[in-house]
């Protein structure tokens, strides 16, 4: 034991922040090696309002100025606590996640090949890295967001390497005909990440920095907690967002989102009842999973005819997601708190309309989550991938 708000010397101290589509959480807490779950000292959640329609140039403003505002509250009352929590410790870290529709990962094939035999060199490597950047930044330069906002590739890493058709660990010093190079790239909005920036900077200057997407940090807890090689979907929907990844033997093989989230339904909800839209999201946490039994009955078969088409586009995307690969028989659903029952049900009705006959549905919260102290699983998913990453 090291004493009342004590750790053992080799216990790290982080700042983790999680930016969904609507909304912005951050926690410092306290990793020690061996010990099951983190300590959390402190969080805060902020989310966006959820306004009248679903702007998304002002909702990125809207983001990133909430980045700020929570930033405020992690050097006033967040490093408060941390110093009365115990005095001694620093964050050495900073480790942020971001949501669609704000970041993208996706991964880039690179062929090259030749008439004559070459020898793979580091130089052609880089060559083919950078072919791969510059292909996926074109091809989401003219996205709404990332043309008004700019785009920025966070994080670049080689998933797979294929030599004259076989599959290799590293091709450098071999003799080819043909080499294929597959990237992941998370391409992320640049005026959020300045504000990200900024906060680090302003706040804790010394401290690592890292930016993932959050579809990666779903994949590392997957490839850490859930057993076998079977075809995962990873279901987030969020408040202006959905999305979904799939991962085929650890790899995250294609990520597709769109502007639909939950918000969206109760915005829709709202015009039918005639209330505003906060009233209308407050009613489908009470109801989740079912009709609006209070409402009058053309008023409840609308509700249920946008629960369809929310159900709908979800298929769509599961589709779309999983055309490079086979459909998934194990799906993981994450939504915001207060809403996953709604998101689990969502999620069956599309997965039925799929026609796959073998498919489980688990909630990330069950499955992939061991952070009790947070109620926020979108934050308590990043803490834990900070935690178990401090484990390896």
């Amino acid at each position: 034991m090291f004493g009342l708000g004590k750790h053992a010397p080799d216990a790290r101290c982080g700042l983790i922040m999680d930016v969904g589509s609507a909304s912005v959480a951050v926690a410092i807490v306290i990793s020690e090696p061996g010990e099951p779950q983190p300590t959390v000292v402190w969080h805060h959640t902020e989310r966006c309002a959820i306004g009248t329609d679903a702007d998304l140039l002002e909702l990125a403003k809207r983001i990133a100025a909430t980045v700020v505002n929570v930033s405020l509250e992690v050097s006033g009352l967040g490093l408060k606590a941390l110093s009365q929590h115990d005095s001694s410790m620093r964050i050495d870290s900073m480790q942020v996640a971001v949501a669609a529709p704000w970041s993208y990962t996706v991964p880039k094939s690179v062929h090259y090949s030749a008439d004559e035999a070459f020898t793979v060199d580091e130089k052609l490597i880089a060559e083919l890295t950078k072919s791969a950047e510059d292909t996926a930044t074109e091809q989401y330069a003219n996205n709404q967001i990332f043309e008004s906002l700019g785009l920025e590739v966070i994080d670049s890493s080689t998933t797979h390497y294929a030599a004259n058709g076989y599959a290799v660990t590293d091709p450098v010093g071999q003799t080819l005909q043909e080499l294929t190079l597959v990237r992941q790239l998370t391409i992320c909005q640049k005026q959020l990440l300045d504000a990200v920036r900024k906060a680090h900077e302003t706040i804790i200057p010394r401290a690592r920095l890292s930016i993932r997407s959050f579809m990666q940090h779903m994949q590392s807890q997957v490839l850490r907690r859930v057993a076998g090689s079977t075809t995962h979907a990873l279901v987030d929907i969020s408040g202006d967002a959905t999305e979904v990844g799939i991962v085929v033997d650890g790899l995250l093989q294609n990520v597709i989102n769109n502007s639909w989230g939950h918000y969206a339904v109760a915005r829709e909800l709202a015009v039918i009842t005639q209330q505003p839209p906060e009233a209308a999201l407050a009613l489908m946490r009470e109801t989740q999973t079912g009709t609006v039994s209070d409402l009058p009955t053309n008023q409840q078969l609308q509700y249920e005819s946008v629960r369809t088409a929310f159900a709908q586009k979800l298929t769509e995307l599961i589709t779309r997601t999983a055309k490079m690969s086979e459909l998934p028989s194990h799906y993981l659903i994450h939504s915001d708190t207060g809403m996953r029952t709604f998101a689990e049900s969502i999620l069956r009705q599309a997965v039925q309309s799929i026609g796959t006959t073998e498919h489980s549905i688990s909630l990330v919260s069950e499955k992939l989550i061991d952070v009790t102290a947070l109620e926020e699983s979108r934050l308590a998913l990043s803490v834990a991938v900070f935690h178990t990453n401090g484990a390896k």
